[in-house]
């Protein structure tokens, strides 16, 4: 039988200072030899009840991860479109 774990999408990694995915997702950045999804990580996660005021460990939601981790503008700018 095939045992399967399912993770929240509020999950946080101990190793990555208690960020979510969507805090990862908001400070990745573009390479020069890959397509960059984040916008579209970024809506997947949001769709599926990741949380905006999610915080890290220094207490810093995900707009605040994608502004201060140096965050692609456009992400910086989707983000700033979904705060309700």
């Amino acid at each position: 039988m095939l045992r399967v774990k399912l993770l929240s999408v509020e999950w946080k990694n101990d190793k990555e200072g208690l960020k979510s995915a969507l805090h990862i997702c908001a400070i990745g950045r573009r390479t020069n030899q890959s397509e960059w999804k984040g916008l579209e990580m970024a809506e997947l996660l949001l769709q599926n009840n990741a949380k905006m005021n999610s915080l890290d460990k220094n207490q810093h939601c995900v707009l605040d991860a994608a502004v201060l981790g140096n965050g692609e503008r456009e992400m910086v700018e989707y983000l700033t479109s979904r705060i309700s």
